[in-house]
């Protein structure tokens, strides 16, 4: 198995562009996310119902996870980053509706959010086609035959 910065290289160039595109938008996601927990503790999202306020501290991480799986060059990275922009975006528009929500709520906002989110998806399709459904780990070869006895 080749290492995986190896077969990044050999990617397209418009492939590698796409690739990038969803690693710095989850990427920002992430700092952005993780500066808020270390500004607000865990409790930063406490104006929020229990399941958004897990929901938000949860969404770092699994930024965290896009960016990781993304580099790896797996298509599961793009079900999950798809699934996570939307339901925040989504989360972000509710929140800015919110009478509980305060008044300055971190993070870049509902509407900043949605066209990054609208990034993602223009560069999704041609990013799909070039990332692979294999394994993280490869299976060890097997033993050749001569040898199985």
């Amino acid at each position: 198995m080749s290492h995986p910065l190896a077969r990044f290289r050999q990617l397209p160039t418009g492939l590698r562009q796409r690739a990038l595109i969803w690693g710095l938008v989850f990427g920002v996601g992430a700092v952005s996310h993780l500066g808020d927990l270390i500004d607000g503790g865990l409790s930063v999202y406490a104006w929020a119902p229990r399941a958004v306020e897990l929901f938000l501290l949860v969404v770092a991480l699994v930024d965290v996870g896009v960016v990781l799986l993304i580099g790896l060059l797996r298509r599961v990275g793009l079900i999950l980053g798809a699934v996570a922009i939307l339901t925040e975006v989504a989360v972000n528009w509710w929140a800015l509706t919110n009478d509980a929500a305060p008044a300055d709520l971190p993070g870049i906002g509902p509407l900043a959010l949605t066209l990054l989110a609208l990034v993602v998806f223009i560069a999704a399709p041609g990013l799909w086609s070039g990332l692979s459904v294999a394994p993280l780990r490869e299976p060890a070869a097997s033993a050749p035959s001569w040898d199985r006895g």
